[in-house]
């Protein structure tokens, strides 16, 4: 797909130990991928770091999606 959503996915598939071929854009991070509260505050920080940018939080856990993650990584990337 390209390089900013391989590398969120990478953040992913390694924090959650899935394989990567589970994740898609359209993935819920808890209800799909089976994240805990702890998995995903080291995705967002992961995410932000590489990325530096951050995660608004104007979605609740629960709706996070990876397609939001890349969406934010994204938004960082066009910005510098």
């Amino acid at each position: 797909m390209g390089r900013i959503y391989n590398r969120v996915t990478k953040i992913v598939s390694d924090q959650l130990r899935l394989p990567r071929r589970e994740i898609d854009m359209f993935s819920y991070l808890i209800k799909d991928l089976g994240a805990n509260d702890t998995d995903l505050i080291e995705i967002y920080v992961s995410v932000e770091s590489t990325f530096e940018t951050s995660i608004p939080l104007t979605l609740s856990d629960d709706q996070m999606t990876v397609g939001h993650l890349v969406a934010c990584a994204r938004n960082s990337e066009v910005k510098r």
